[in-house]
C-alpha cells in the first residue's frame, strides 16, 4: 500500500434511500518511518561501514525489518555507494511472498572508530572528548 492507494469495503458505507449499505471507501496515508525512506516497494536507509571494511571489503551488519543481517561490501566501497538486498523491503500488494530490495545508501567510513587527536610537543595520542590545546600550551 502507498499513501493515496483506495480500499473498497463492501457493505459497509452509508445506506441509501431504500435502507441498502452502499461501499465504504478508504483513503491510505502511510507515515513516514523514523530509520527507513520507503520509495516504492524499496526500504532505503544508512549502513555504518568502518573504513578499512569499505577498503579492502567484508561484512557489515544492517538492521531490517525482520531483523538484523550481514551485508556484503565490496572492495573499494566508496560512500554514497548504493547497497541492495533483495526481498528485504515491503511486501508487494497482490504478490504474496514478494517483496521489494533494502538499499543502504549511505556508509559511514567513521563508524566504530574513535576519533583522536595529538598533543603538541609529547606527540602522543589522547581522545578527542578533552579540550583542545591552547596557543600557550603547545
Amino acid at each position: 500500500m502507498k499513501t493515496g492507494s483506495r480500499v473498497r469495503v463492501r457493505g459497509h458505507g452509508g445506506k441509501n434511500a431504500r435502507g441498502q449499505a452502499g461501499d465504504l471507501y478508504l483513503v491510505i496515508e502511510v507515515k513516514p518511518h523514523p530509520t527507513y525512506e520507503r520509495k516504492d516497494d524499496d526500504l532505503y536507509r544508512d549502513m555504518p561501514v568502518d573504513a578499512f571494511t569499505a577498503m579492502l571489503g567484508g561484512e557489515a551488519q544492517v538492521d531490517t525489518l525482520a531483523g538484523p543481517i550481514a551485508v556484503k561490501v565490496p572492495p573499494g566501497t566508496s560512500s554514497g555507494k548504493l547497497i541492495r538486498v533483495r526481498g528485504r523491503g515491503m511486501p508487494k500488494l497482490n504478490k504474496p511472498g514478494e517483496y521489494g530490495r533494502l538499499v543502504s545508501a549511505r556508509l559511514d567510513h567513521r563508524a566504530h572508530r574513535p576519533h583522536r587527536c595529538r598533543t603538541g610537543a609529547t606527540g602522543k595520542d589522547r581522545p578527542s572528548s578533552r579540550r583542545p590545546l591552547t596557543r600557550r600550551e603547545r
